[in-house]
């Protein structure tokens, strides 16, 4: 039984918990890359809901620089409200969300594998 996600205005304890929770429970099916898109369209929906659309589109693309740019602000907007201890240091859910940062990274054009109609230089 998967546990349903946290409302948008949650608090630090409650987003930790419902990250923690709903990961490892999508983990245990052997599904952590759909737990990390759904962890990304959570924590996108709750603060940009305009991005949706474009978080749908990372993983079989195609989207812009400038989209994934887009939804990195977003999540790094949670990373820096929610993901660091008292020092300023990343803590557990900081690290768990700079996961998701870098896998919406890997949504840029440059990361793709390149397509039967890429163009090839001929010499």
């Amino acid at each position: 039984m998967c546990r349903r996600f946290t409302p948008a205005r949650a608090t630090d304890s409650q987003r930790r918990r419902s990250l923690s929770l709903n990961a490892v429970e999508m983990l245990k099916g052997g599904r952590r890359r759909e737990a990390q898109y759904g962890e990304i369209r959570r924590i996108v929906g709750a603060r940009r809901p305009a991005l949706l659309e474009i978080v749908d589109r990372l993983e079989p693309g195609p989207v812009t620089d400038d989209e994934v740019t887009e939804v990195q602000d977003a999540l790094l907007d949670e990373l820096l409200e929610f993901g660091l201890d008292a020092a300023g240091e990343a803590d557990k859910y900081g690290w768990q969300v700079e996961d998701l940062i870098d896998l919406a990274n890997h949504a840029r054009p440059e990361f793709r594998a390149p397509s039967s109609s890429a163009e090839d230089g001929e010499p």
